[in-house]
């Protein structure tokens, strides 16, 4: 409890200060500066403060916490004992026609489902559709504005795909099936899934053509100078990424940006024809 500090004031008749009470005075205001003081520190140690929260554990995605039960990751992100990566296997043929600036091919890749999960779907990734006149993209801009990647051939474990349906719909039975072949990421649905441990083997035949002239702007822009100079870059169809955290990578090609890939093996073979020919 506060002290309490009683001081009798006579109000009836106006008392004239002498020399006792004008000396009584300093006293009288450090009692009472003291009792002011003194108020906060009574009334703190009094008072029970809760305890300060803080966070012991270390913060980690939910993506991170399911690998890690998994086994696939420890806390740090690092590969854990039952690790697993996408085995991608291509085998491409392409070939430049100098005089339409034309990149062609025919491709081959072997998709080995290393995942413990199935996979309904493959994702694409058709870069060169970024060169589409009405297509997404960030501040890059091409040197010129092209087909982008057409693929004119897409088989599934020997069964032709038929580009020009439309994709499956929802409630709609899975069937074979192709969309978002004039974007940047495509999408193959699959009418059985690709089970744990199997693979499956895509065909592709495919066409770009390299954008070249005075007007690109950013990186992988401009792939050609006139028709005796070309820098194709990201050039053939490719399997998107699927790892044990997201599982496909979904993102969009924007232009100024890079993405990792599965654990590849390729065999490529290019016809181009001699200089000065």
């Amino acid at each position: 409890m506060l002290p309490l500090l009683v001081v009798p004031i006579a109000t009836d008749r106006p008392v004239a200060p002498t020399q006792n009470t004008v000396n009584k005075l300093p006293s009288l205001v450090l009692v009472l500066l003291g009792v002011v003081a003194a108020s906060p520190a009574v009334t703190w140690a009094q008072t029970a403060l809760p305890e300060r929260a803080v966070r012991r554990d270390i913060p980690i995605t939910n993506a991170i916490r399911r690998a890690m039960a998994a086994g696939v990751r420890d806390s740090t992100g690092m590969p854990g004992p039952r690790y697993w990566q996408l085995q991608t296997d291509y085998t491409i043929n392409a070939r430049l026609d100098p005089a339409t600036q034309i990149l062609s091919g025919e491709e081959t890749v072997v998709i080995h489902n290393n995942s413990p999960s199935e996979m309904s779907e493959i994702r694409l990734r058709l870069d060169h559709n970024l060169f589409r006149p009405l297509i997404q993209r960030g501040s890059s801009v091409p040197a010129e504005t092209t087909e982008g990647m057409v693929v004119t051939r897409l088989v599934v474990n020997g069964r032709a795909v038929d580009l020009a349906a439309g994709p499956v719909r929802r409630n709609e039975p899975p069937r074979l099936a192709a969309a978002g072949m004039d974007q940047t990421l495509a999408r193959i649905t699959l009418p059985e899934p690709i089970a744990p441990g199997s693979t499956v083997t895509l065909e592709m035949a495919w066409h770009t053509k390299l954008p070249g002239g005075p007007g690109g702007r950013g990186h992988r822009m401009t792939q050609r100078w006139a028709d005796t100079l070309f820098q194709p870059t990201q050039w053939f169809p490719r399997v998107a990424k699927y790892d044990d955290l997201r599982g496909w990578e979904s993102q969009v090609y924007l232009g100024p940006a890079e993405f990792y890939t599965n654990s590849v093996a390729s065999t490529c073979e290019s016809t181009c024809p001699r200089a000065g020919s």
